[in-house]
């Protein structure tokens, strides 16, 4: 019988610390979780995505151990609908059921602004379509409203008619659309360079100078393409994020890079 008591009492000491081990945890992933976009002030999630989001993880192992709401737990941040210090671990619950939904309609945004800042390939189109189904499955509804930040503007509307009108309706045509465009180079460029003709707009050689001429295009070593972040400079305004790839003989990329520029971009 002593033993048993024993066994007992290490068993509760082990089960106590894991919960608040747990509990620690879920005040790290709950702050971690969202971060306060002051341009639009509003909460965006940290990561988004379709995958358990880690305070929904914390959140399953408490409820079947059948912790008490009388637990708490220690918030060091503001979090989104929750302030930063000592709570119900079960007042977390709302924030983090918000941050499934949240980060997978963060996930189409960031495919719909892909597509439309772009020439989109195949593979764009698919994904951006893929995410909107994954989403619908976490709670996405077609008449949610989002805003979008594209290259020189901000667009916006239903997240499901931006996905029907750009991304399922313009997936039909793609094949065609990037055949179209890579014609005119047929002949003249190959590899990565023909394939890349057909959804890259525009070609900025290293003059500093857009080209759309084939042969121009196939002489020279490096393609620049460039774009607006989402971040902002000091002075308030966007960068210019320049990729770059380098090409061999043979015309497929050997090197590929990216950075933001603030002012004017530099193409080096």
């Amino acid at each position: 019988m002593k033993a048993l008591l024993i066994i007992m009492a290490l068993a509760s000491t082990a089960h106590a610390e894991s919960v608040d081990e747990v509990l620690a945890d879920l005040g790290e992933h709950t702050a971690a979780g969202w971060w306060f976009d002051e341009k639009t002030n509003g909460w965006i999630p940290t990561d988004p995505g379709f995958t358990p989001t880690p305070c929904a993880v914390d959140l399953a192992k408490l409820r079947s151990w059948g912790v008490p709401a009388s637990k708490k737990f220690v918030l060091f941040k503001d979090s989104l609908w929750l302030g930063a210090g000592i709570h119900s671990w079960k007042s977390a619950i709302k924030p983090c059921q918000a941050a499934v939904r949240y980060r997978a309609v963060w996930s189409v945004i960031y495919a719909l602004e892909g597509v439309m800042s772009e020439l989109p390939t195949r593979k764009d189109l698919e994904w951006c379509v893929r995410a909107w189904n994954l989403s619908v499955g976490l709670g996405v509804r077609a008449n949610d409203s989002v805003s979008l930040y594209l290259p020189d503007s901000w667009a916006g509307g239903a997240v499901g008619d931006l996905v029907r009108e750009q991304c399922e309706k313009r997936l039909v045509t793609v094949d065609i659309d990037q055949i179209a465009r890579r014609l005119p180079y047929t002949g003249v460029l190959k590899n990565d360079k023909l394939e890349l003709v057909g959804h890259l707009t525009p070609i900025i050689l290293g003059d500093g100078n857009p080209s759309t001429t084939p042969a121009a295009l196939a002489s020279a070593n490096v393609w620049f393409t460039t774009r607006r972040d989402r971040d902002l400079c000091d002075d308030g305004t966007r960068p210019f994020l320049v990729t770059k790839r380098e090409f061999d003989a043979e015309q497929r990329v050997v090197k590929w890079s990216q950075k933001d520029y603030c002012g004017r971009p530099r193409f080096e």
